[in-house]
């Protein structure tokens, strides 16, 4: 043996090749091409270039060609694809290898088949009658010859590879293959493809094209026809016709027609259209077939008309099966005679004049549109809905409507009756709907909504209610009436009406005659509701009233409701006078929410709201919310008539009633916010009464027929809630009957009350006159404290304080009284004061303004001082008495404590304290007395409490942190004194903790408390148990469930080396305990990697994704009971590959929680 390190001798190793080349196989290529294969390379300067060193059985040899290693190739006579025949080689003696060996002689191999097949004869065809095309359903048939057998075909026919072709047509080399097109194939030539090989796999070149020029075009679409002429429901009044056709199609189309009852045969016609003619009297069908080269046929059918007798039918089998056909089809003159029945559909009839013919039984249509047209028919034609349009009658529409008539926008100026319960709407489709013409309205029922009604009518009214005949349930709303009926109403409901309703129509720049109404009501109505209506723009040339109710002498109306109206007569200025609202005779009627503006003057008297002989029988009348400024008279409530009675039962509150202007001539009784006369049962309240240029208040002492006033139970104002105000008139209420009015409590403008001689004279608020009994009165606006000239009853004597030390002023405020203990807010009397126990009086005669006056009172020692007044000069008296103190008579308080009221995140190692308002005694500053306590539970917080600061402030130290987001409140007793021995005032307990909280901070998500190193060096062999090796002690919310973890990659710190964390970290995680595994002693790899027990292990890497195969549940899991929050601890195991870098490594780890 050599010694370590000696080289070893050279050796040199010689070969030689002496070995003859030996004709291994042969296989044909092509039909002209065999490869003969060798076992070594042959030169090919010995080859025979003529191949005579060949012999092919059957075939002759031309050439032979060394092209490639080891292999000689032969061009012979053509044979066939499938040909195998014998390949003799016989050596001349110079075919030979490279080293000039003879090859082996002689040898015959049998070639085996290389040759690819082709196809001829390939053709395509359809078994539609015309071969060249096919429709959905026909077969597309693919034949073709192989140059020899080969394996089944796959042939793909329209993209459908799943043919199966068949070798029977017509021999064994024969082929078809067939498919069926469908609705889904693509319209086009249809195209093929055919894959292919012989039995020993040589696969022939795929065939997607013919032999020969056929193909076949698929079809799957019928031709589009449509005739034009004669259109669908057309209507020819000759007995012939041109007929218009509209075809198209890909291919060549041919057509036929047929003509019901006249043409019953096909007949062959252009496609273009023709003439047909010899058509009889009756509905026809034109029936057109159009049929295409792939022999797809479409028939369209025209029915039309042949209208002879200008006479069409509507019904089962007749001209038409619907109106609207007729309709359109018709010309002006017509007749149109419909079946009886009801016929589901919307009719329009436009430009066109027809007569509308019943069959003697109800014909119903879903609805009528008339324009531009005069419509007569029968009243056995209706429809629930018609609509009239410009230049249509709307009495046609009355006609034809069962139940709602619209009507478009326009002007119509024929008069027209209502006779049937109908909803009747104008300004329908958009515009306005102008009515220069009156309607009447003689059925229940009736409703008129959005119609304008203007120009002048004289003695007509726009709408008329058929006088006084009985009607009801007949609603006008959202109309405008913007014309004048100089001699007579605008809306004339007249009597014996109930459940009519009047609301939402705008009277703008209209009137009616003088001494007429806007609206008039009538006698013996009931249930009438006149709300939401708007008058303004009045013209100055007639006095009329807006809305009148007049039964005076017959039956009364009842239930009558005029609601939200607003009336403007901004420049507004005839003679005549108007009134607003004017009731006369009624029961039950509620005037409220209504805004009246007035344009009175010293020439034009207007009144506002009138209620004339009206009562209820339960409070029923109510005149409310109402605004009423700038009348005559504002508000009027009297007697009618002497046969009328007084108005009785009636309640006036909550309006506004301002700014009365007094009419030249009537001056006592104008320019004032109510008129009363002749009422009974009238009850005045929280109402505004102000700037009246004469009385806020006028009661006359006679009243319309000239009779005497009288006010029955009259109350105006009356309690504390519910006062008027009446300040800031000329005067405020004159009462110039001999019965006292009721008027107390109510705000006269002035503390002092109102001007009245000899019981007030300084009251500087609006004056009363005699019989008004004013006192007690409001002394401010929101009347919440009240004052009174009635007499002196007593003195209140109220001290400032209740006791003070001695040497201290206690301020005592003299009062006047009367008996019912409302300050008289003007007396001046003059008090003589006394006090005991040789206690000094600022005043001894003090004299009172405004009612009341201060004084006071001390004394040097302590004790009881009783203090007395009495009036000079009169026998009212009053005391009251107060205590001196030598000590401190303040008790504590509690100034603040900290944390305040609310706080959030206060540290769990805070010290609560609480501030006082002057020093404690020390022995009540104890844990009973002072206490901090936890929200949830009431429970006590250990801690110690110390007096600090000079005794005026409470430290509260808990023997330990307090816990984490969580409630505390402070507890104090009124044990708690000062150092004079006063208990605190108000002690802080349970029921006032909610003043008094503070939550502690919230534990973090999750922090770390520890990281111990159990192995900090590790050797680099790719196993974890010889790696580095951590343990993690975490705290978690206890919210959180889930931990994952992640690390960065190790760096060297000394290199740019790393360690990926990726495949080389695992957690560890004791499923059970959440417990770290320390230096577990027998630990392996498979441990580490796998788990084992009760510990799972999982794979970690840069992201928290990383972590295989799952977040790690730590839900339940705690170590330490005693701890906020959840302890848990992990382990990490780190592995070092073998080709790791020496050196000190670092990185960076992440812990998330959820």
């Amino acid at each position: 043996m050599a010694s370590p390190g000696n080289a070893l001798a050279t050796v040199t190793v010689v070969a030689t090749d002496a070995a003859k080349p030996v004709f291994l196989s042969a296989q044909t290529k092509t039909t002209t091409r065999i490869d003969t294969t060798w076992s070594e390379n042959i030169n090919g300067t010995t080859v025979n270039d003529s191949g005579t060193e060949f012999t092919v059985t059957g075939f002759a040899v031309s050439a032979a060609d060394d092209n490639s290693d080891n292999v000689v190739e032969l061009t012979v006579a053509t044979m066939p694809t499938d040909a195998t025949p014998d390949v003799t080689f016989t050596n001349t003696g110079t075919f030979t290898d490279l080293a000039g060996n003879q090859a082996v002689t002689p040898t015959t191999r049998t070639a085996t088949d290389g040759t690819a097949p082709t196809l001829s004869a390939v053709h395509i065809q359809s078994n539609n009658a015309n071969t060249a095309f096919a429709k959905v359903g026909d077969t597309i048939i693919v034949s073709f010859t192989s140059s020899e057998t080969i394996s089944t075909p796959t042939v793909t026919i329209a993209g459908h590879a799943s043919v199966t072709p068949t070798a029977s047509h017509p021999g064994a080399d024969d082929w078809q293959a067939t498919y069926v097109m469908v609705s889904g194939d693509t319209e086009g030539l249809v195209t093929f493809s055919i894959a292919f090989s012989d039995t020993v796999g040589n696969p022939g070149v795929a065939v997607s094209t013919v032999g020969d020029v056929s193909s076949v075009t698929f079809d799957k679409t019928n031709p589009l026809v449509a005739i034009t002429t004669p259109a669908v429901d057309s209507v020819t009044t000759v007995n012939n016709v041109t007929g218009v056709f509209v075809v198209s199609d890909t291919n060549a189309v041919t057509c036929a027609y047929t003509v019901t009852v006249d043409h019953v045969g096909s007949a062959a016609i252009a496609c273009a259209g023709a003439s047909i003619t010899a058509l009889t009297d009756g509905r026809r069908v034109l029936a057109l077939t159009a049929t295409d080269a792939a022999g797809n046929f479409t028939t369209t059918n025209s029915s039309f008309v042949v209208n002879l007798d200008t006479n069409l039918t509507v019904g089962s089998g007749k001209d038409f099966t619907t109106i609207q056909a007729a309709v359109n089809g018709a010309t002006t003159g017509d007749d149109i005679t419909i079946d009886t029945g009801a016929y589901p559909e919307a009719v329009t009839i436009a430009s066109k004049d027809l007569d509308l013919i019943g069959s003697g039984g109800a014909v119903t249509a879903t609805s009528f549109t008339l324009a531009s047209t005069t419509v007569s028919g029968s009243t056995d034609v209706t429809a629930p809905t018609v609509q009239v349009n410009a230049s249509a009658k709307i009495t046609d529409g009355v006609l034809l409507s069962s139940s709602v008539l619209n009507i478009g926008s326009g002007t119509f100026t024929d008069n027209f009756t209502i006779d049937k319960d109908l909803t009747v709407t104008c300004g329908v489709g958009g515009g306005t709907t102008t009515q220069t013409k009156g309607i009447v309205i003689t059925a229940n029922g009736v409703t008129v909504n959005n119609c304008t009604f203007s120009g002048n009518i004289a003695g007509d009214a726009f709408i008329n209610l058929d006088s006084d005949t009985a009607h009801s349930g007949i609603s006008l709303t959202n109309n405008t009436f913007s014309g004048a009926i100089t001699t007579w109403h605008l809306i004339r409901a007249g009597g014996n009406k109930t459940d009519l309703t009047i609301t939402g129509n705008t009277f703008t720049g209209s009137t009616s005659g003088t001494d007429n109404a806007m609206i008039l009501l009538g006698v013996a109505g009931d249930n009438i509701d006149v709300s939401n209506n708007s008058f303004s723009s009045f013209p100055s040339t007639y006095g009329f009233v807006a809305i009148q109710q007049n039964a005076s002498g017959g039956a009364r109306t009842t239930d009558l409701t005029i609601d939200s109206n607003t009336f403007d007569y901004t420049g507004y200025a005839n003679g005549s006078g108007s009134e607003a609202i004017s009731v006369r005779y009624a029961s039950h009627v509620v005037v409220t929410n209504n805004i009246l503006t007035g344009s009175a003057s010293a020439t034009t008297y207007e009144a506002g709201i009138t209620l004339a002989s009206v009562n209820s029988t339960g409070g029923q009348s109510v005149i409310s919310g109402n605004t009423v400024d700038g009348f005559s008279r504002g508000i009027r409530i009297q007697r009618w008539a002497s046969g009328d009675g007084n108005s009785d039962d009636i309640e006036i509150t909550n309006n506004a009633v301002t700014d009365g202007v007094v009419l030249t001539g009537s001056e006592s009784s104008t320019g004032v916010g109510l008129f009363l006369a002749g009422v009974t049962n009238l009850f005045v309240d929280e109402n505004t009464v102000t700037g009246h240029t004469n009385a806020g208040v006028y009661i006359p002492a006679t009243v319309s027929d000239g009779g005497a006033n009288t006010i029955t139970n009259m109350i105006i104002g009356g309690s504390t809630a519910s006062f008027n105000d009446f300040s800031s008139n000329t005067d405020g209420m004159d009462n110039f009957t001999t019965t006292t009015a009721s008027a107390q409590y109510n705000w006269w403008g002035s503390s002092t009350g109102p001007n009245h001689s000899p019981e007030n004279i300084p009251g500087v608020g609006s004056s009363v006159s005699d019989y008004v009994d004013y006192s007690p009165w409001c002394t401010n606006s929101s009347c919440t404290t009240f004052g009174s000239s009635d007499p002196i009853d007593h003195f209140d004597i109220d001290p400032s304080a209740g006791s003070a030390i001695v040497n201290v002023l206690i301020t005592l405020t003299v009062t006047a009284k009367d008996s019912a203990d409302i300050t008289r807010v003007n007396d001046t009397s003059v008090v003589s004061m006394a006090a005991d126990h040789g206690a000094s009086l600022g005043t001894l005669l003090l004299t009172l303004i405004s009612g009341t006056r201060d004084t006071t009172v001390t004394n040097s020692v302590t004790g009881t001082v009783n203090v007395s007044g009495i009036k000079v000069g009169g026998s009212a008296t009053g005391s009251t008495s107060v205590s001196f103190t030598s000590s401190d008579p303040d008790a504590p308080t509690i100034i603040s404590h900290s944390p305040a009221d609310d706080a959030t995140d206060v540290a769990v190692t805070t010290v609560p304290y609480i501030t006082f308002s002057e020093a404690l005694k020390a022995s009540t500053v104890n844990s009973t007395n002072i206490q901090l306590k936890k929200y949830s539970d009431n429970s006590n917080v250990s801690a110690t409490v110390s007096l600090v600061e000079g005794g005026t402030r409470v430290n509260i130290t808990p023997d330990s942190s307090l816990a984490n987001n969580t409630q505390y409140y402070f507890a104090v007793s009124t044990s708690v004194q000062d150092e004079a021995g006063n208990a605190l005032v108000t002690a802080l307990d349970v029921g006032s903790r909610d003043s008094h909280e503070f939550t502690t901070v919230a534990i973090e998500p999750v922090v770390v408390d520890e990281i111990v190193a159990e192995s900090s060096t590790a050797t680099a062999d790719d196993t974890y148990i010889n790696g580095w090796h951590y343990i993690y002690r975490i705290t978690v919310n206890t919210d959180e469930t889930d931990l994952s973890v992640k690390f960065t990659d190790w760096d060297n710190a000394d290199t740019t080396d790393t360690i990926a964390a990726n495949g080389n970290m695992r957690v560890l995680f004791n499923s059970v305990t959440a417990n770290g595994l320390g230096a577990v002693v027998g630990l392996t790899d498979s441990d580490i990697e796998d788990g084992f027990g009760d510990v799972d292990s999982y794979a970690i890497g840069n992201d928290y994704t990383d972590q295989s195969p799952s977040v790690i549940d730590i839900s339940g899991l705690d170590t330490s009971s005693v701890r906020d929050g959840r302890q848990v601890q992990f382990d990490v195991y780190t592995k070092l590959p073998v080709t790791t870098v020496p050196g000190f490594y670092t990185t960076t780890y992440g812990i998330q929680v959820n």
